[in-house]
């Protein structure tokens, strides 16, 4: 009986702390979905606008870094992002992989190697936006990125989703 009541005991500091955790999972999963879709509403507009055959590719997950860059005017700085998030979702995958079967070897590498890949691609994604956000509104640019940085990237979609319209933006493709 008295274990019963321990258990109880723990119960009652504990469940309030899982229950926050898993609060904030789901709003980080409500975050990133939202930024998401502001993004890749935001590029297919631009491509709509733009006139490409093709502006449903936007709304693919990674490819649409290849029309981020564009849209930049660094389609070579966007195709890099584009093949980190890939190389990113392998590791990711084999990383997954090891730790199932409980080969530690190698899991502080691929920890490390993860932690830098998301880093630079971060750094990709809110350089390139820098260079959209200077084409459109050149004097807000460097406060816009400030605060992009601030607020880890979710302020990034917003920007995105509120200049998708702009002239400044229109693509001359093939």
């Amino acid at each position: 009986m008295a274990g019963f009541c321990i258990v109880m005991l723990m119960m009652g500091f504990f469940l309030p702390v899982i229950l926050v955790i898993l609060l904030l999972c789901l709003m980080f999963l409500v975050i990133v979905v939202f930024n998401y879709f502001l993004e890749s509403f935001a590029l297919y507009r631009i491509l709509k606008n733009s006139n490409y055959k093709y502006p449903l590719l936007a709304w693919v997950p990674f490819y649409n870094r290849i029309y981020l860059g564009e849209v930049a005017g660094n389609k070579k700085l966007g195709f890099i992002t584009f093949i980190l998030r890939v190389i990113y979702l392998i590791i990711l995958f084999v990383f997954s992989y090891f730790m199932k079967n409980n080969v530690q070897d190698y899991s502080n590498i691929y920890s490390y190697v993860i932690m830098i890949i998301s880093v630079v691609v971060y750094i990709l994604n809110t350089y390139l936006v820098h260079i959209i956000m200077k084409k459109t509104i050149p004097k807000l640019a460097d406060i816009l990125t400030i605060v992009n940085v601030f607020t880890l990237g979710i302020s990034r979609g917003i920007v995105l989703f509120i200049l998708r319209n702009r002239k400044e933006l229109i693509i001359n493709n093939k």
